[in-house]
């Protein structure tokens, strides 16, 4: 899939074609209808190559990350539809560990650097997400939407470990490791740590079809640097946080979801947009 890099204004600078391939192994456990809790172990491989270059991108002819992580979660889901549920709650825990990785870089054709100083992290890299999604039903139209995501990481910002980021924006973002923020650019953000807030309201005017008002906050710095006073605070632009405000009209059909969302975050002049049809994962 294509991964785009952004200038801090959300200008896009390059465009990388990013292959990403794992393999795991997971057991897991399911005690009740709606929880689980496992342990996985995966080997993943990221790989950029330049598609649409500027500065010194044109140089690179590729970057290659592996790593090799182990996790413990547990995941609990209760809400009453996949698409527009009106109540229920999500919740996800996942502790990693990334126990070897290596990387490198392909300069002008002839230049290859492995495990490049300064540009890789190839000490211990633990990661803690919490994350938690309460519906709450109103009345039997209209329900308080919201979600929470904290991510904590050792993982030093701005390097080549491309597989131990999240990368953050857009409504539906595709490639692994990629969260919503509404406003901006699909995976404009590259963040180790960070914290990701919504909060809203979903009316459904008649059935199936639905209105949402949203607003999302995202910050890089707070709650993170109180739990892990050594983490590497991020920029979101040239910013520690920003928040953003949109909406959404959806309709729930035989072949999926379909709706239009509409977005702008308070560091851009102009709105972002999205049309889904039919079924997402």
């Amino acid at each position: 899939q294509e991964l785009p890099t952004y200038d801090s204004v959300g200008n896009v600078t390059s465009t990388f074609a990013n292959r990403y391939t794992a393999n795991a192994f997971t057991l897991q456990s399911t005690n009740s209808q709606s929880s689980s809790f496992g342990a996985r172990i995966q080997w993943a491989r990221t790989r950029l190559k330049p598609e649409i270059a500027d500065g010194f991108a044109r140089s690179v002819n590729k970057i290659q990350y592996n790593n090799t992580t182990i996790s413990f979660f547990h995941r609990f889901d209760n809400y009453n539809d996949r698409y527009f549920p009106t109540q229920g709650v999500q919740t996800n825990f996942e502790i990693s560990s990334t126990l070897s990785n290596s990387g490198e870089a392909v300069i002008n054709d002839t230049i290859t650097i492995r495990d490049p100083e300064g540009l890789l992290q190839t000490s211990n890299i633990t990661t803690m997400i919490v994350e938690a999604s309460p519906i709450v039903a109103l009345s039997s139209k209209l329900s308080i939407l919201s979600k929470f995501r904290l991510r904590v990481s050792s993982m030093e910002n701005d390097l080549l470990n491309l597989s131990e980021y999240d990368f953050i924006g857009g409504f539906i973002p595709g490639p692994v490791n990629s969260n919503e923020y509404w406003g901006v650019g699909i995976n404009e953000y590259v963040l180790a740590s960070y914290f990701h807030g919504s909060f809203g309201l979903q009316y459904e005017v008649k059935r199936n079809i639905f209105l949402q008002a949203m607003i999302n906050y995202l910050d890089t710095e707070h709650p993170m640097s109180w739990i892990y006073p050594d983490v590497d605070v991020g920029l979101i632009g040239d910013n520690k946080r920003t928040f953003s405000f949109g909406g959404l009209v959806g309709i729930k059909s035989p072949v999926g979801p379909i709706s239009f969302a509409f977005a702008k975050d308070q560091n851009r002049s102009d709105w972002k947009g999205s049309l889904i049809l039919g079924f997402y994962f």
